[in-house]
C-alpha cells in the first residue's frame, strides 16, 4: 500500500494540477464533469506511465549495483579459494620450492661443510640429484662410455626437506689445485626438476662461488660470492 501512494501520489497531484488549471478557464466560461475527466484521465495515465518509468530504473539500477556487488564477492571468493586450493597442493606436492647445495668459502682445495639448503614456501619431498662435474666431462664428452660418465657424475638422495631449514651433508667436493670448477646439479622431487649451477673461482688463494637454481629458464635463486669474478657487462658467466 505504502509502495502504491509512493508512487502513485505525484501522478494525482500533477495530473489534478494540470486538470484545474485547463478548466478554471473553459470555452464561454462552462465546464463540465465530463471536462474534467476527458483532461485528468490522459494527464493522469501519462504521468503514471513516466512515474513508472523512473521507478522501473530506479530499482533496475538497484537490481544491477546488488548484482555487481555479489560478483564481485564471488570472485574475490573464488580468488581466495584457488589460492587456499594451490597452496594446499603446494603442500603435498611441493609447490615451487627449490633447494641449493652450499658451504662457506674455503681456502683450501678439499669443499667441507656443504649444506643442503631449502628455498620456497613449502616443503620439498623426495629430493635425489645428479651432480655434474663439467670440467671432467668435457674431457670425456667425446668417449662417453659408462665408466668414463660414472667418473664426471654422481647421485645422492637427500629425502625430504622442512621450510626455513638447511641439512648438512656429510660430503666432501676436492676442488683440485686449478683455479675454476663449474658443476650443474640436477634435482627431482615431487614437484619436478630444477637445476643448480654452480661455478668455483680461485681468488687470492680462496674458492669463491656463484650458483643460482632455474626451472623452465625462471631463476628461483640466485648467490654470488663478493669479490666473484664477472664479465665486463657485471654478469656472471654462467657458460664458461
Amino acid at each position: 500500500m505504502k509502495q502504491l501512494l509512493r508512487e502513485f501520489l505525484l501522478p494525482l497531484a500533477i495530473a489534478l494540477a494540470w486538470t484545474l488549471y485547463n478548466v478554471s478557464e473553459p470555452p464561454q466560461g462552462q465546464w463540465s464533469v465530463r471536462t474534467f475527466v476527458n483532461v485528468f484521465g490522459p494527464s493522469f495515465f501519462f504521468v503514471s506511465w513516466l512515474s513508472a518509468q523512473w521507478h522501473r530504473v530506479r530499482k533496475q539500477q538497484k537490481v544491477e549495483a546488488g548484482l555487481s556487488g555479489i560478483e564481485a564477492s564471488v570472485k574475490s571468493t573464488l580468488h581466495a579459494l584457488d589460492e587456499k586450493t594451490a597452496d594446499l597442493v603446494g603442500y603435498i606436492s611441493g609447490g615451487e620450492s627449490v633447494c641449493y647445495l652450499m658451504g662457506p668459502n674455503p681456502e683450501t682445495d678439499v669443499w667441507t661443510q656443504l649444506l643442503l639448503v631449502h628455498v620456497g614456501r613449502h616443503p620439498l619431498y623426495e629430493v635425489s640429484a645428479q651432480i655434474t662435474d663439467l670440467d671432467e666431462f668435457d674431457k670425456i664428452k667425446n668417449n662417453l662410455t659408462r665408466e668414463n660418465l660414472q667418473r664426471c657424475e654422481f647421485q645422492r638422495n637427500f629425502g625430504n626437506l622442512v621450510v626455513g631449514h638447511a641439512r648438512y651433508l656429510q660430503e666432501s667436493i676436492n676442488l683440485g689445485p686449478g683455479n675454476s670448477r663449474r658443476f650443474n646439479i640436477f634435482y627431482i622431487g615431487r614437484n619436478g626438476s630444477f637445476t643448480q649451477l654452480l661455478r668455483c673461482q680461485r681468488v687470492a688463494g680462496t674458492w669463491l662461488f656463484a650458483t643460482k637454481v632455474v626451472r623452465s629458464d625462471k631463476t628461483f635463486f640466485e648467490r654470488v660470492a663478493e669479490g666473484y669474478p664477472r664479465k665486463p657487462d657485471g654478469s656472471v658467466d654462467w657458460d664458461g
